[in-house]
């Protein structure tokens, strides 16, 4: 069927494909995040991150606090595994299209693009970005590498088109 055994060894680790990886169609998609270890290639771990609609995993980054965080494009959703036993540490979903992700001195750096009225702080507070000149403004976010707290956010304006942000080249 439509299932994947990621343990290369004498064990069984196997993931089912779920959900659509296009509108009304029928193909059956996920992406996923396996974890081995470095010397031996023993087969530690394995995490399925469906990829709904038109959505994609954009990038796999390995903070220095020991946190995978995996952005996903289109559907705007954050999620933050630890890298020693792949459970989920954190989630969010910003509801702006993700393009890259970066990390600053503790900091989660997210760049991309929105569209009308996005409000980039997923916890209680409220830190909305109103797109102002062309259909799509970019932005630059900056949330706690370790728990997915926000801190600031910046719009970039395009006057009579679109802006998008990529190539985060932060240090760390």
């Amino acid at each position: 069927g439509d299932a994947t055994d990621f343990d290369p060894g004498d064990g069984v680790a196997t993931l089912p494909a779920s959900g659509d990886c296009f509108p009304g169609g029928d193909s059956p998609c996920s992406a996923f995040l396996a974890a081995y270890d470095a010397a031996s290639s023993d087969f530690l771990w394995v995490r399925s991150i469906p990829a709904g609609a038109l959505g994609s995993v954009r990038d796999v980054n390995l903070a220095t606090d020991g946190e995978i965080v995996v952005p996903t494009a289109f559907v705007s959703e954050v999620v933050a595994f630890d890298a020693a036993t792949g459970d989920e540490a954190w989630a969010f979903d910003i509801g702006a299209s993700l393009r890259d992700v970066g990390f600053d001195g503790g900091r989660l750096l997210l760049a991309g693009m929105f569209e009308g009225t996005v409000d980039f702080d997923p916890g209680a507070g409220v830190a909305q970005r109103a797109a102002q000149g062309g259909t799509r403004d970019g932005f630059l976010a900056a949330y706690e590498a370790g728990t997915g707290g926000f801190l600031w956010v910046d719009a970039v304006e395009m006057t009579g088109g679109s802006a998008d942000l990529w190539g985060l080249g932060a240090a760390d």
